[in-house]
């Protein structure tokens, strides 16, 4: 899946949790050298752009440890292009290490608070998509969902390490989609939204709220529910298509990914409390795209 194909692949992104802390940089992937998307970071202010990922293949789903000391990814397999591993490398993009190697789609990774386990998506037992989890080295996987024919994708942890929240759609291809909550051991899965539509959950760093894509007849905008389904509400509103929230480290600010202003997908910030919006990324080049933010959670 290219980074170019915005309308479906931008959308379906998910955002991971924010893990307390200073607010450090923000990574995302950007076509602006690669057609096929890269990883890059930037300061909060959107200065001090660098890129991590310089190969041919499609990097993407960037997310930091809660240390802030590496970003786990998933890329492109070189000799099989339709397939993804999950990687991992240092913070200044050095020590790139592959975790997992199967004929497979992994991808969307998440980091668990503690910083010792990983959550992904794959479709090794499922063409849809279940979430997995293993060890920060790679060993020990676990299947976390059996959803066939259902998809689980978009995982995000708690801040508390208990549970996991991710998106559902009822099948490949099938634009409905609800959040759902499942516990770090596979127990206890429950929805969590009770209206259509909505996708890539991402936890606050104090654990009280869940920010989310949510579509509606008015746009496509950014939307925060509580963890036991309660105060649903937008924090963003407007015509472009604001999707992939993550919540700053000290819980004021959420990046996102939005066509607002332009034809292009850039990298916005805004409030928690909707207010403060702000366009981090202004790419010269028509349909090159800034999309799948993460914040950078410092000590």
């Amino acid at each position: 899946m290219s980074v170019l194909a915005a309308g479906t692949v931008a959308l379906a992104h998910r955002a991971d949790a924010a893990f307390p802390g200073r607010n450090g940089e923000i990574a995302f992937v950007s076509s602006r050298s690669n057609p096929e998307g890269d990883i890059y970071v930037m300061n909060a202010d959107g200065t001090g752009v660098v890129r991590l990922t310089t190969d041919t293949q499609e990097n993407s789903d960037p997310a930091w440890s809660p240390d802030g000391r590496k970003i786990v990814y998933a890329s492109k397999h070189d000799f099989r292009p339709s397939l993804s591993d999950i990687w991992v490398m240092n913070a200044d993009g050095s020590g790139k290490t592959r975790l997992t190697a199967t004929p497979a789609f992994d991808y969307e990774p998440a980091w668990s608070p503690d910083g010792r386990k990983i959550v992904f998506v794959s479709t090794r037992n499922n063409p849809g998509g279940d979430l997995y989890v293993m060890n920060a080295n790679g060993s020990g996987l676990v299947r976390l969902t059996a959803t066939a024919p259902s998809m689980a994708v978009q995982p995000a942890w708690s801040p508390d390490g208990r549970q996991i929240v991710y998106t559902s759609y009822p099948r490949q291809n099938d634009a409905r989609s609800h959040l759902w909550i499942v516990n770090a051991d596979g127990t206890g899965r429950h929805r969590l939204s009770t209206i259509g539509y909505s996708n890539a959950p991402a936890w606050s760093p104090d654990g009280r709220w869940i920010a989310y894509t949510y579509v509606s007849r008015q746009g496509i905008s950014i939307w925060a529910i509580r963890p036991d389904g309660t105060g649903a509400h937008a924090i963003t509103r407007g015509r472009g298509l604001d999707h992939s929230p993550a919540w700053s480290p000290d819980g004021t600010k959420i990046a996102f990914s939005s066509t607002r202003g332009s034809l292009q997908y850039e990298i916005w910030t805004v409030g928690a409390n909707g207010s403060g919006l702000r366009q981090l990324t202004h790419e010269a080049v028509l349909l090159d795209l800034n999309v799948r933010p993460d914040w950078q959670p410092l000590p």
